[in-house]
């Protein structure tokens, strides 16, 4: 579900703003000039925003689903850096579309296989706590391994299904730079480069934690009764994955590439850079090594100066001290949730509590003792009119006879003389009346029913 809005995303730019391919220039000004270039500039600076800083939390992470939930974030990121680059090149961004489509698609994949094997050892451990729970590697042979291929996955590593639909979305943002020679672009690729580095950073710390390293007493005898469904289904990620990876042709030219029918791509760049593109060739395979350098000089130095324990979480068990040189620790109130999310949640319960005792006391007070006393108030007036009546028909039909003693009373009591239209005359002229309307409608009835009105 987290693909849909960056599918929605590229369905808008891509086909109501579209617009033709970018003038080459130096100046970035040039490319405000259309909505889909200028937009597409702006979304490959959120996509690279998005994945650098997702995957530098994602490192900060002790509890599994955490770590995982930020990859998830960061690999965002590449999607939407993949959509802004075909936005922005027009017609020539056959590359950026391409990439973001494969790269949703093995996305699901990884992601959704990662996340079914962190619960498959949560069932057994109730444990998400990487420093806590260790050595799974002994308790759940299998698991290890499939979860090594999905982590491959994930990084790009030739071979798996990451690697095919990362290398589409690095050749775009290159294209991006190539055709418009903007600074910006150039570093946007580095940042990229440097982001596939600290992804494999932050899997390389999770699989530490998860499965190597001494077993825990209370966890050791957990792998014999672990259900043939979580040997089965990780199994079967780990096998889509392989074969995305070894054949990424099948894929691509089976489902990525027919996606482009209809889309305003220009045909010639279609027809010679994505329709016969390969993916092993020797200057992807040396992009992903120069990852892999980074990776070797990232890892170890973050682990020696604390770079990956800035945001520890409170609770959960000590992280060994490597080395005397550590980084500052960043407080707690200088994150998202503390510049953000808490001061939303703290006002949001504030006007809630206000808004429930005000509308509890207007429900209370106004609602129900209003309409009680109302009601209370009809009660006293019907029955005081149903003694008026039982006082006036009781013992005969001697009415004006009883008017005129109440007249009496209240000329003897100095309450001075009362008007009153009941009069033998005004009874009788009421009585008939009420007579002819009774008659009139049984006669209005009766034709009524015989159809004849």
């Amino acid at each position: 579900m987290i693909k849909v809005g960056a599918y929605g995303i590229l369905r808008v730019l891509l086909e109501v703003f579209s617009a033709p391919g970018p003038i080459p220039s130096k100046s970035e000004h040039v490319f405000f000039a259309t909505a889909a270039s200028s937009s597409g500039y702006v979304l490959i600076w959120m996509g690279v925003i998005t994945m650098f800083f997702g995957a530098f939390l994602a490192l900060q992470q002790t509890m599994a689903k955490k770590t995982l939930a930020y990859s998830s974030v960061s690999q965002m990121g590449y999607i939407l850096l993949a959509i802004g680059a075909a936005a922005f090149l027009g017609t020539d961004g056959a590359m950026g579309f391409v990439g973001a489509l494969y790269h949703i698609i093995n996305h699901a994949f990884f992601k959704a296989g990662l996340f079914i094997m962190v619960g498959a050892i949560y069932i057994h451990t109730h444990e998400l706590d990487i420093n806590r729970i260790r050595g799974m590697a002994r308790v759940f042979p299998l698991l290890t391994v499939t979860f090594v291929v999905a982590a491959a996955g994930i990084a790009g590593v030739p071979g798996f299904n990451g690697y095919a639909s990362k290398t589409l979305v690095h050749h775009a943002i290159e294209k991006a730079y190539h055709y418009s020679h903007l600074p910006s672009l150039y570093w946007a690729e580095r940042i990229f480069v440097l982001t596939s580095a600290l992804t494999i950073c932050y899997f390389i710390k999770l699989f530490r934690g998860l499965f190597l390293g001494p077993t825990t007493e209370a966890f050791a005898d957990k792998g014999d009764k672990q259900h043939p469904a979580a040997r089965i289904i990780p199994g079967v990620f780990a096998a889509i994955i392989l074969f995305i990876g070894l054949f990424p042709q099948v894929l691509y030219q089976g489902l990525v590439t027919p996606a482009m029918s209809g889309l305003a791509f220009d045909p010639y760049n279609v027809g010679k850079y994505i329709t016969g593109l390969e993916f092993f060739t020797w200057p992807d395979i040396r992009a992903m090594l120069v990852v892999f350098g980074l990776t070797a000089v990232i890892y170890p130095l973050g682990n020696y100066i604390g770079l990956f324990q800035l945001l520890t979480p409170g609770g959960s068990a000590p992280v060994p001290q490597v080395s005397r040189i550590r980084m500052p620790s960043i407080p707690a109130w200088l994150s998202v949730e503390g510049l953000l999310y808490e001061p939303v949640a703290r006002i949001g319960l504030r006007v809630c509590n206000l808004t429930h005792t005000y509308l509890d006391a207007g429900v209370n007070y106004t609602l129900f003792t209003g309409t009680a006393n109302l009601f209370h108030r009809v009660i006293r007036a019907i029955g005081n009119l149903e003694n008026l009546l039982l006082d006036f028909y009781e013992g005969g039909s001697d009415i004006p006879g009883k008017f005129s003693a109440r007249s009496e009373a209240r000329n003897r009591s100095g309450a001075g003389p009362r008007s009153s239209l009941w009069s033998n005359r005004n009874i009788n002229t009421a009585a008939l009346l009420v007579a002819f309307l009774i008659t009139l409608f049984l006669v209005v009835f009766f034709f009524f029913r015989r159809g004849m009105l």
